[in-house]
């Protein structure tokens, strides 16, 4: 399919559009694709959570409460989705942060090598990890700030909530510095998508 003088094929297994003709110099987020939905959606709401309960709500209310028992559903749900009906660069063991990856990753940085597929790279990876099993700490901590007497547990869980947001910083600092450095738009890739219908003239 030529979009624009470049041969675009569409593959079932991500459902994405990928360049048939080689060439990855000046890639766009076009070419590469996007994340699919159930992606994209965990990531934007787990984002949005997170804000609230740590700038917005009152730690310990009944809103706080809800919302980390769904940023832990919603993690809970991109395992699940990363581990079975997931495909391509979504699959769990797709980023593990192995240190052959991370070294071919940092190596790639150095050369400065244009973004020409879909995927997390080995340290974007790590951070994600640790993401996740943060916010599930978070989750369990609270739990176990109102159902034990463990007195650790509300030092824990501020401790966790403090590593998560100095992760988020270092992540919104590494999309504007990755962004540049590969001349690729990452942001695009996990951009939320909306339709609206236009009203039928009368």
């Amino acid at each position: 399919m030529p979009v624009h003088g470049v041969d675009l094929g569409f593959s079932p297994c991500t459902g994405l559009l990928i360049a048939n003709n080689g060439e990855h110099d000046n890639m766009s987020t076009q070419d590469v694709g996007r994340w699919d939905l159930v992606v994209r959606s965990t990531h934007w709401l787990v984002a949005i959570g997170f804000v609230t309960n740590r700038f917005i709500d009152e730690p310990g209310d009944t809103v706080h409460v809800w919302i980390g028992w769904s940023i832990a559903a919603l993690v809970v749900l991109r395992l699940l989705w990363g581990l079975l009906p997931a495909s391509g660069p979504a699959r769990l063991n797709q980023f593990f942060p192995w240190p052959k990856a991370i070294l071919a990753h940092l190596q790639d940085l150095r050369a400065r090598k244009p973004h020409t597929e879909l995927g997390h790279n080995a340290l974007a990876g790590a951070i994600i990890w640790c993401f996740w099993l943060g916010m599930l700490g978070m989750a369990g901590t609270g739990w176990a700030i109102d159902n034990t007497d463990i007195e650790i547990m509300g030092e824990l869980h501020e401790t966790l909530a403090n590593i998560i947001t100095v992760l988020v910083v270092l992540h919104l600092l590494a999309l504007v510095v990755m962004s540049w450095w590969t001349r690729f738009n990452y942001l695009k890739t996990m951009k939320p998508e909306f339709h609206f219908k236009k009203a039928k003239p009368e």
